[in-house]
């Protein structure tokens, strides 16, 4: 299910800032109608391997813009997008891997502070990463096997 979604996703992202004054119609306007609390106007981001927390920061965008993603979706004229929707159970998986990566960007975004992070910061950091990692278990014991 997750990879469905990553693929859903990668096939969406072009449509969706390649048509971006069209993509931002829905979120413009459901601003402008409140229906929903004001969004950001923003891009959607790809995946970056190379980046530590390009997985983290992409799926938060997608969250964060999930109601202007869902009127784009709902619009006619992009009616070929629609089989990219998630289902309530796939966008909570979503919930779940944002919450399981917001750990070690956290971890990432307080290292990278310093220009030169020392093992006095590193071990503390990888510390609370750990301690971070096993409350999560407890919250989601359905995926305690994923993150550790």
């Amino acid at each position: 299910m997750i990879l469905r979604n990553k693929k859903s996703f990668d096939n969406m992202l072009p449509h969706w800032n390649q048509t971006l004054s069209v993509s931002q119609e829905p979120l413009l306007v459901g601003n402008a109608q409140n229906w929903w609390e004001p969004l950001p106007i923003l891009q959607l981001l790809r995946d970056v391997e190379t980046r530590w927390s390009a997985s983290y920061l992409m799926i938060d965008r997608v969250i964060v813009l999930y109601p202007a993603i869902q009127a784009f979706l709902s619009n006619p004229a992009h009616s070929d997008m629609e089989k990219h929707r998630f289902t309530p159970t796939e966008f909570q998986v979503l919930h779940d891997i944002r919450s399981i990566l917001q750990i070690p960007h956290a971890a990432q975004e307080l290292l990278s502070a310093d220009k030169t992070p020392t093992l006095s910061q590193a071990i503390p950091a990888y510390e609370a990463l750990v301690k971070a990692w096993l409350n999560l278990q407890q919250q989601l014991p359905e995926l305690a096997h994923y993150i550790g």
